[in-house]
């Protein structure tokens, strides 16, 4: 694998650790884990498995910067759906998706990582995120203007 591809792993990895805050659950794989799995499953990048890494990247950014509680189910959904429909779908994008939300979720099996591996794959299977998990879920969350407040439900 390449530098510049490594790094673009290792700043995944930097920006989930950020947005551990954000995580319910109990239950959450160390960060040498989630990169080590990452740039072993996944060796060398192509340009698909870089712009699904990317989109996924992206949407942790988004849940960190909404500062939003609830909110994680949708970021989930957003950034496998991002990965797969916002990278032009194809078998490598939802294979590139999947492995980095499995390598995020590890082997955890409480019911909160278990609503996390749903919410990834409604979005890898081109679910409607914002219909399913913003309001229903208590998510104030606005993604058109970005902004965390109750008037948005």
């Amino acid at each position: 694998m390449a530098v510049k591809e490594c790094l673009l792993c290792l700043l995944f990895v930097v920006v989930i650790s950020h947005g551990e805050a954000y995580h319910s659950g109990g239950c959450a794989p160390n960060l040498v884990s989630i990169y080590w799995c990452i740039i072993t499953k996944l060796r060398v990048l192509t340009a698909e498995e870089n712009c699904a890494l990317k989109a996924m990247m992206d949407a942790y950014t988004g849940l960190v910067n909404a500062n939003c509680i609830n909110c994680d189910k949708y970021f989930h959904c957003v950034g496998n759906y991002n990965a797969v429909y916002g990278c032009q779908k194809s078998p490598t994008n939802i294979k590139t998706a999947k492995i980095i939300s499995n390598c995020r979720e590890g082997d955890c099996d409480d019911d909160d990582t278990a609503a996390d591996k749903a919410a990834n794959r409604y979005g890898r299977h081109g679910g409607d995120c914002a219909s399913r998990y913003l309001c229903d879920f208590n998510c104030n969350y606005n993604p058109v203007d970005r902004t965390c407040d109750k008037s948005n439900c």
